[in-house]
């Protein structure tokens, strides 16, 4: 249990390390963070080998889906900055 414990808290301390690493670069190319966050988390999440920290489904809609859908004009400026890069 004490190495498992241990394993999350080091994944924990390296998502906040990436967090931090990913909006310093957001704020350098001038996109909104939680475009590149997400964008992020989705290229994370296909890493193989990774271990999977359970969530309970009401703390994830509590606390990241309400800040997802508050950030919608970051949503528009992605589709945006995918249509200008397809059409170009």
């Amino acid at each position: 249990m004490a190495t498992h414990l241990h394993t999350v808290q080091v994944i924990v301390l390296f998502l906040l390390f990436l967090v931090a690493v990913f909006a310093a670069v957001a704020q350098r190319i001038q996109i909104p963070y939680p475009i590149l966050l997400t964008l992020a988390g989705l290229a994370i999440a296909f890493v193989p080998h990774v271990p999977r920290i359970p969530l309970q489904p009401d703390l994830v809609f509590l606390i990241f889906l309400r800040r997802c859908c508050c950030s919608t004009n970051a949503l528009a400026h992605l589709f945006f900055l995918l249509i200008n890069l397809l059409l170009n």
